[in-house]
């Protein structure tokens, strides 16, 4: 293992995930998850009037599981409230940068760390590794917190796609060092 393989590894799968993370968001499938309200400027105003302030918001939550006339709330809301300029890309960027970073300084050294002749192989342990993550993040929102099945379905599947082409140029890249390693 050298230096150099892991650090353009990583740099490999960042980009990779970097831009595969941005055309996402001008793929129309990725955004059918999504609902809006009926009337959205009326359900705004009654949020910013009853959320007063940024954060997380679940109710009914455990001093809140009635109704006035004492039924059981049949609706469970899941709200994160933040303000408009919250949604900054230049300060998310950065942010999402490091985090492909951390992640496919990980992947990469994984890889270097098996003695897999075969490229199939390495690319088979990426996915995975992918597929454990998606288990590890997305059943917990879908089962704890009620994100639609087709929502997680949808992000998982982007999410591996992405890995299945970052560790295909990451693996195609150290093709060199398994060969040389036998």
């Amino acid at each position: 293992m050298t230096t150099k393989n892991l650090l353009i590894g990583t740099a490999i799968g960042t980009l990779v995930m970097f831009f595969w993370g941005a055309t996402e968001w001008f793929n129309p499938l990725l955004h059918l998850p999504y609902k809006t309200a009926t009337n959205a400027e009326q359900v705004n105003k009654t949020l910013n009037e009853n959320l007063p302030e940024s954060g997380m918001y679940i109710w009914p939550n455990g001093n809140d599981t009635k109704t006035s006339d004492g039924k059981a709330k049949d609706i469970v809301y899941f709200i994160a409230k933040n303000d408009a300029s919250f949604y900054n890309p230049a300060k998310f960027m950065p942010v999402e940068l490091l985090t492909q970073v951390v992640v496919w300084f990980l992947v990469t050294y994984l890889l270097l760390l098996t003695n897999f002749a075969k490229h199939t192989q390495r690319i088979k342990l990426v996915l995975i590794l992918g597929v454990l993550i998606g288990f590890a993040f997305f059943i917990p929102m879908w089962n704890w917190w009620g994100f639609s099945t087709e929502y997680v379905l949808v992000r998982w599947l982007n999410m591996l796609v992405g890995w299945f082409l970052a560790g295909t140029a990451i693996s195609y890249f150290l093709r060199k060092q398994f060969q040389t390693s036998k």
